[in-house]
């Protein structure tokens, strides 16, 4: 795997990831019901403005604009997975409680920096989830939990805790911002820690409340939310791959 900004997944690597991904998209399908979709890597600048990405997660953010552009259009790698999904779902309206996932790039450049586990460009296996907010804090508390019996069963020691996100801007704003996600407890982290004793998360759960919903206009009056869950598949390689060099090293050390 490149150590750089992004990776390239030789013959076993590739393997290690295609079982992960396809364990994942399973789990959507078989407990959630999940349809799958494709999302576009790209998101125009309108939308980014919007979501309030350049002035909360400025230093995600990648330009990807063309240069025959028109002087009004830019357009941007996407910081994250669902973003592209919440702002197609702006004109439909919104019934059924509804599960979706799908496999996209994502880019973040986190003002540089990089390590093993941490790239430019990665893969999120994103699973969401639509409708009544029961329906969606249900899902992502039943999700918390097939991740962690998942880990188990493969033998990987994870922990979960409540987080926060990564934010930009003001001090005080970025503080304030942390306190209220933690304290409502919207975002849990699986954990697990690598031989460098750092602590990588492999998945996210987040609860977005009407934070999207209503930014494009399909809450229908505050009654639908949405949340997701995030898979970097790159991460869950090389996690993998640190688990068994671990055993190699032990049974030489024996």
């Amino acid at each position: 795997m490149n150590k750089h900004h992004n990776s390239i997944l030789l013959e076993e690597e590739c393997r290690i990831y295609e079982t992960f991904d396809q364990d994942f998209c399973r789990l959507a399908k078989e407990r959630f019901n999940a349809v799958s979709i494709k999302v576009p890597s790209t998101i125009d600048s309108g939308t980014i403005h919007k979501m309030g990405y350049l002035q909360s997660f400025n230093e995600h953010i990648t330009k990807a604009t063309p240069p025959n552009k028109k002087q009004d259009e830019d357009f941007y790698l996407i910081p994250a997975a669902c973003v592209p999904l919440y702002a197609h779902l702006a004109p439909k309206e919104m019934h059924d409680n509804k599960c979706y996932t799908f496999n996209v790039p994502v880019y973040r450049w986190e003002n540089g920096r990089r390590d093993k586990y941490r790239y430019w460009e990665f893969s999120v296996r994103e699973i969401v989830f639509v409708g009544s907010e029961d329906y969606v804090k249900e899902c992502l508390d039943a999700m918390t939990n097939k991740i962690v019996d998942y880990a188990a069963e493969k033998e990987i020691k994870v922990i979960v805790e409540h987080a926060s996100d990564y934010f930009t801007g003001k001090e005080e704003e970025i503080q304030t911002l942390k306190r209220l996600q933690k304290v409502a407890k919207l975002k849990r982290e699986i954990l697990w820690k690598s031989d460098q004793n750092e602590t990588v998360a492999l998945a996210s759960v987040n609860n977005h409340l009407t934070h999207f919903s209503r930014m494009y206009g399909w809450d229908e009056g505050g009654s639908i939310i949405s949340g997701c869950t995030g898979f970097g598949l790159e991460r869950w390689v090389q996690m993998r791959k640190d688990l068994l060099d671990r055993g190699t090293n032990n049974k030489t050390s024996a």
